[in-house]
């Protein structure tokens, strides 16, 4: 199975239990309450915590770390109408940083939210 696949299933059960110990529920009523079969409750725990153990052990050794997080972001699109848009001239437009990946250019000006540098410093952090 892919690697993304894994991931993103560990992080699922890592919410659910979290979700878990946050309710106050005994782990027996919580999955009653919430259509979980205990045992597969049970099974991903402790495949959560081998793979803890498994990443701090290669941390410890200085080796790098088998699992990245999915490289996804939400990005929102403005709408289409053009009163919505800013348009800036290209032959005017001087971009302020430039960040280059193998499928993508991204030219920033210094009038880029916060939002939007966070969420591509993000992808770029999590990009494998």
């Amino acid at each position: 199975m892919d690697q993304t696949v894994h991931e993103f299933r560990r992080r699922q059960w890592a919410e659910i239990i979290q979700q878990c110990y946050a309710s106050g529920l005994t782990k027996k009523a919580f999955c009653q309450q919430n259509g979980i079969s205990l045992k597969s409750f049970y099974y991903h725990q402790r495949q959560l915590r081998q793979h803890a153990a498994l990443v701090k052990s290669q941390q410890d050794n200085g080796q790098p770390v088998s699992s990245a997080p999915v490289p996804f972001a939400q990005v929102e699109i403005p709408s289409s109408k053009t009163s919505d848009l800013i348009e800036i001239p290209s032959e005017a437009f001087r971009p302020d940083a430039v960040i280059h990946t193998h499928t993508l250019k991204i030219e920033l000006s210094n009038r880029a939210s916060s939002e939007i540098l966070s969420l591509i410093g993000a992808l770029i952090h999590d990009a494998p």
